[in-house]
């Protein structure tokens, strides 16, 4: 049984602008619930509680027990593959996978001159909310930047926890002015929605800066241009 690659074909031109990569549609069913553990969720999505069929007794009940032992295969790898790729708190790439999606568009850049850019993100005053609510409060805090990221972003987009309070988003085909128009109007959400903890609402800001993926760079250049432009726009407010 063939298993489907993810539909990684890019946007058209004319998505490029920021009110466009909020329009798709996506299938977030399996976030509702913010404290199921992240293996738990994959556990149901991938169907691994399912028992196996008991042992054949002829040789049809033997094709049908192998069959079924196979699709249960194919389920333990795609959980695995995903498994490997995601952040153990949040729902989005960890740093691995990330630089992973990111060596692809560094590839495309060169090749095709593709425009691709990366909005870098860093959590502002993650430590006072540690100190003050505690580390769950911080946990839930990241987990709350993590889904509106995920949520206001394309599907051929990429988010990342490149680890404790910093995130990455590769926005594919996108120039370097609609991916500035674009980290604008994701900060411009945090700082509206804020965090429900113990009853109340938590402020929520971010620090961010875009950088444009050059043709020929390498991943982890792009990753530290965009941390430097991050550093940058925050010292210029």
């Amino acid at each position: 049984m063939d298993q489907q690659a993810p539909d990684r074909t890019l946007p058209p031109a004319e998505a490029q602008a920021s009110g466009a990569t909020d329009q798709e549609p996506r299938d977030f069913d399996w976030l509702d619930d913010d404290r199921v553990p992240t293996e738990e969720v994959f556990r149901r999505r991938f169907r691994l509680d399912l028992p196996l069929p008991r042992r054949p007794k002829d040789m049809a009940d033997e094709i049908k027990y192998l069959r079924s032992a196979l699709e249960g295969a194919y389920r333990r790898i795609a959980y695995l593959e995903n498994l490997a790729d995601t952040d153990p708190l949040v729902p989005a790439f960890n740093r691995r996978a990330f630089l992973r999606e990111l060596n692809r568009a560094v590839a495309f850049c060169t090749r095709y001159g593709i425009p691709s850019c990366v909005v870098y993100m860093d959590i502002n005053d993650l430590k006072r909310i540690n100190d003050e609510l505690g580390h769950s409060a911080g946990d839930t805090m990241i987990s709350h930047v993590a889904q509106m990221l995920v949520r206001n972003v394309r599907q051929s987009d990429a988010v990342g926890r490149l680890g404790g309070d910093e995130f990455a988003v590769l926005l594919m085909h996108t120039d370097e002015h609609n991916a500035f128009r674009k980290g604008e109007s994701l900060s411009k959400l945090m700082t509206d929605t804020p965090m429900e903890w113990g009853g109340e609402g938590v402020d929520v800001s971010v620090s961010w800066g875009v950088h444009a993926i050059k043709p020929g760079e390498s991943a982890e250049d792009a990753l530290s241009g965009a941390d430097k432009a991050m550093y940058k726009t925050r010292a210029d407010r």
